[in-house]
């Protein structure tokens, strides 16, 4: 989609992720982009979205029929026609993209390849997934691998960040700082 996303956009697409349980949020992400894709390609269904002369009424029951029609969920549904109540409905490709990246950014998730001196008991690995986490912001999925080569400690990749608390790392600072003298 290349939709500008607006404040307004922003705020009702913040609003549908605040009234969305956490088990349907991708759902009604996919359905929400998917019918605002078909919005913007079907001329019928953009009319019946635009067309100043449709009611509000006849509007709204051609498309809660049409969205049963279809099946999408309850809750997209519900957001669908509260936009046309609230004539928003020329903004629901803008809200779709503003609701997909807060979906995406609510449910990130990224692989953090860590390696270690030595073997990480479970409690161990799991304190260190935590602060990881709790670091990047993401829900990570660690591969964990020995690396005698690091002396001691341990070095965490998480996308572009890097976090490196190994002896090697250290030993490898202080020889630069000495060959700098």
């Amino acid at each position: 989609m290349a939709a500008s996303v607006s404040q307004v956009s922003r705020r009702y697409a913040e609003a549908l992720l605040a009234a969305c349980r956490d088990d349907e949020v991708e759902t009604v992400a996919q359905e929400l982009t998917a019918f605002a894709k078909a919005a913007e390609k079907s001329f019928d269904l953009k009319n019946v979205l635009l067309n100043p002369t449709f009611g509000d009424e006849e509007r709204r029951t051609t498309l809660e029929a049409l969205m049963a029609h279809i099946g999408l969920s309850e809750r997209t549904q519900k957001f669908v026609v509260l936009l046309v109540e609230r004539e928003r409905q020329g903004d629901l490709e803008s809200i779709a993209e503003a609701f997909a990246a807060l979906v995406a950014d609510k449910t990130s998730k990224a692989t953090a390849i860590v390696r270690t001196a030595a073997e990480l008991d479970a409690s161990t690995q799991e304190q260190l997934k935590w602060a990881l986490e709790k670091r990047t912001g993401k829900k990570l999925e660690m591969n964990v691998t020995v690396d005698p080569s690091l002396i001691g400690g341990i070095r965490a990749e998480v996308g572009m960040l890097v976090f490196d608390g190994t002896i090697k790392a250290e030993l490898d600072k202080l020889r630069e700082s000495l060959r700098a003298l």
